[in-house]
């Protein structure tokens, strides 16, 4: 078996201060991506008010990616500056 280098080993992703951004690095974010594109959709906006965690599942996202878009409202309180269009 051929010992061959992987993208991490390749100089490309060597240089100090750099973050390489290729398809691998892209798919990780994907999730994420494809639901935040969503609400620009009225009716997916009203989906997303209506439950936000069933919302959260729908686009598969991580338990970390999860937790970042998680809103901070107290509970029985109405989110303020939301306009559903």
């Amino acid at each position: 078996m051929v010992n061959t280098p992987t993208q991490e080993d390749s100089p490309e992703n060597s240089i100090p201060g750099t973050c390489l951004f290729d398809g691998r690095a892209a798919m990780k974010g994907y999730a994420l991506t494809k639901r935040c594109c969503s609400l620009n959709q009225a009716g997916n906006r009203v989906a997303f008010l209506n439950d936000e965690d069933a919302y959260r599942e729908r686009h598969g996202l991580s338990l970390e990616q999860r937790k970042a878009v998680r809103r901070s409202i107290p509970a029985g309180r109405p989110p303020t500056n939301t306009q559903v269009v």
